[in-house]
């Protein structure tokens, strides 16, 4: 049953992950799986979110909301065919990558990996640009 609310709901699954860099260096991954969306964001785009949950808070305050760098399309729906799952009938995911300089500190981010051997043990690496 839940399979037909997602499908029909209109809205997609979308991966919001943050790249925190010092000097060019990734030295933290924060993401969020838990977004729906009823449009395709794009590059250039803000996500903002007020209140007492908001995205873009540091340890010095909010910052500017950064904007989306990449946008990717997973055929292969993320988490559930990298983990070896079924794809439980969805259609795909959609992955936002943002780059931040400060690091973030907001609850809204889930999943934190502040570190490079935590970094290294995810897949979402895969989703992100190679540095330049």
């Amino acid at each position: 049953m839940e399979n037909q609310k997602v499908e029909s709901d209109g809205k997609q699954p979308v991966l919001l992950l943050v790249q925190y860099k010092e000097q060019g260096k990734l030295k933290a991954l924060y993401a969020n799986r838990h977004v729906r969306l009823s449009f395709v964001p794009t590059i250039g785009m803000q996500f903002l979110r007020s209140g007492t949950n908001s995205m873009w808070v540091t340890d010095h305050g909010e910052v500017t909301p950064p904007k989306v760098e990449s946008v990717i399309y997973d055929f292969d729906d993320g988490d559930d065919v990298k983990k070896g799952e079924p794809a439980r009938g969805r259609t795909g995911l959609i992955v936002c990558v943002f780059t931040v300089s400060k690091r973030m500190t907001s609850a809204f981010w889930g999943e934190r990996f502040e570190s490079p051997e935590e970094i290294k043990g995810t897949f979402y690496t895969d989703y992100l640009l190679p540095n330049d």
